[in-house]
């Protein structure tokens, strides 16, 4: 319970500390320089893991 505290509270200061830049002003390049190409299978990636993940934790399979 502890560790799912301590990455929501690192995911609610990671945008926080995002959106305070953006609205200085700064490009969301310059703030994350990062250029991920995406291929069709990671980007569709989520369709098969999501309902997976969700039939585990309610023990369903």
């Amino acid at each position: 319970m502890s560790s799912i505290f301590i990455v929501k509270f690192a995911d609610i200061s990671f945008k926080l500390f995002i959106m305070k830049k953006l609205s200085n002003g700064n490009l969301v390049e310059e703030i994350i320089p990062m250029n991920i190409l995406m291929t069709p299978l990671l980007r569709y990636f989520n369709v098969i893991i999501y309902p997976l993940t969700f039939l585990f934790a309610i023990k369903l399979t």
